[in-house]
């Protein structure tokens, strides 16, 4: 069957691309992902038409997510009549009932691609494929970008999808990321080939859905008609920029390969761009899989270029990771850092959450909420549990001991008093004071933790939010 020109074009455009960026090799044994979409479908039938001249051994995936009732079964029927039509063998996996329900913090669309990814591995394994095909597109491309520019991505989340990337031992490969959905439509209305729909993407309840359904349509018709032109040449720039600032923190990486440990030198005059992405790749290395925030990074920095005058302390990372300086060295460490013992003990708490600093043997337990004062009397004899102003909160907070010369405004009393003499009254053990942890603000002694809070931070008349603080000693 002849190609209307404009199907052709699209065909060649894919063509290109794959031999453009050396997508894959002659002979090679490939997975594609198909859910039976028009995606999907169009990049199954441009690569049974390359398995002749790439030699090409292709095999196909598809989850029923059985989520949607009979759609989903009439996804898997669909997509299984195509790959027998076309001589593809084809791997189904369906999910259990309930598999998909929330767990681990994750909502259904993480875990679906949880799920999703797990048995692409399981089959790269299984029948020996290193290579997944997946396919998204150019407007792909253009809803990503914006939904990480709402997250406050950087310039390697701007750069926008590659074409391959490595991704927990398989290789991701996008051969459409070129075509615009309409055109893949207009190929498969050439090829007269049906594809399935899914109805969940003409709502609104998921994210990405207002941004395609809502966002980028207004930006079309009111800003710029030719938005994804413009978005495509930012994905381009940035890519090309992220190429090369990530060349140069490898060669940085190596020498602190080299070396088996990072200085503080190593970053101190370290342009920002290559001291955050540096420092990124190091705790990645220590500690594969970490998640970091961009506001502990920066943390991270300030403290490493304005530290305390001894450089010896310890910040609080995501999923219970700790980064500390003992001087010279930054040691990356789970729970308790082989730095332990620094005097002071100085720990920083970026932003709300769950923390235990191992120096001090205790679980913080940070949360910003609307203020109930019902809640706040029911507890108000609970010296573990605290409620402070929320909007006279500034971050990092900083968990430390006494130092000579601390005073702070205890709630209840008149003016600042001395902490040496609050211990006194309060009666503590030399042993007890030395180890009597201390929540800081600005500066300022927020709270004696399990004590007193100071009077400057506690809830008034016209407090609306409060951050509620939980502890237990451990």
């Amino acid at each position: 069957m002849k190609l209307p020109p404009r199907a052709f074009k699209v065909q060649q455009k894919i063509y290109e691309t794959i031999k453009r960026e050396a997508l894959f090799r002659r002979g090679e044994k490939v997975l594609l992902a198909l859910s039976g979409g028009p995606d999907s479908t169009a990049l199954l039938l441009v690569l049974s038409q390359l398995v002749k001249e790439y030699r090409l051994r292709l095999r196909a995936a598809h989850v029923n997510y059985r989520c949607r009732g009979r759609e989903s079964g009439g996804d898997q029927r669909q997509v299984r009549a195509l790959c027998r039509r076309l001589g593809i063998e084809l791997d189904v996996h369906c999910l259990r009932a309930g598999e998909l329900s929330k767990v681990d913090g994750k909502g259904f669309q993480d875990k679906a691609r949880e799920l999703r990814f797990n048995f692409f591995s399981s089959l790269c394994r299984t029948h020996g494929l290193k290579k997944v095909l997946l396919g998204h597109n150019a407007d792909d491309q253009v809803e990503g970008l914006f939904l990480r520019l709402l997250r406050g991505a950087g310039p390697g989340g701007l750069a926008g999808i590659p074409y391959r990337r490595d991704y927990q031992g398989m290789v991701l490969i996008r051969p459409l990321l070129d075509c615009r959905r309409e055109e893949l439509l207009e190929f498969l209305a050439g090829k007269g080939v049906a594809y399935r729909t899914d109805s969940s993407n003409r709502g609104l309840d998921y994210r990405r859905n207002r941004v395609r359904n809502k966002l980028l349509p207004l930006l079309r018709r009111e800003f710029n008609p030719r938005l994804d032109e413009a978005v495509w040449r930012v994905n381009l720039l940035l890519r090309d920029e992220d190429e090369y600032l990530t060349k140069l923190t490898g060669g940085l990486l190596a020498e602190v390969k080299k070396r088996g440990v990072m200085l503080k030198a190593d970053l101190v005059d370290l342009h920002p761009a290559l001291a955050r992405r540096l420092l990124r790749e190091y705790i990645w290395l220590c500690r594969p899989g970490s998640q970091l925030r961009w506001d502990q990074v920066e943390m991270a920095l300030l403290l490493i270029r304005r530290g305390p005058k001894n450089d010896r302390w310890r910040l609080a990372l995501a999923g219970g990771i700790e980064l500390a300086c003992d001087g010279k060295e930054l040691v990356v460490s789970e729970g308790q850092a082989r730095v332990d013992q620094l005097s002071p003990k100085i720990f920083y708490l970026t932003s709300a959450g769950e923390y235990r600093p191992a120096a001090y043997g205790l679980r913080l337990v940070l949360r910003e909420e609307k203020l109930n004062r019902r809640k706040l009397q029911r507890q108000a004899a609970d010296t573990q549990r605290e409620f402070l102003d929320a909007d006279k909160i500034n971050w990092p907070l900083l968990l430390r001991v006494r130092q000579p010369g601390d005073r702070f405004q205890p709630l209840g009393m008149v003016g600042k008093k001395k902490l040496k003499d609050f211990y006194t009254d309060l009666k503590l053990s030399p042993s007890a004071r030395k180890d009597q942890p201390l929540l800081l603000c600005g500066g300022e002694i927020a709270w004696v933790i399990g004590k007193r809070i100071d009077a400057r931070f506690a809830v008034g008349p016209e407090t609306r939010r409060v951050l509620y603080i939980e502890v237990d000693f451990l």
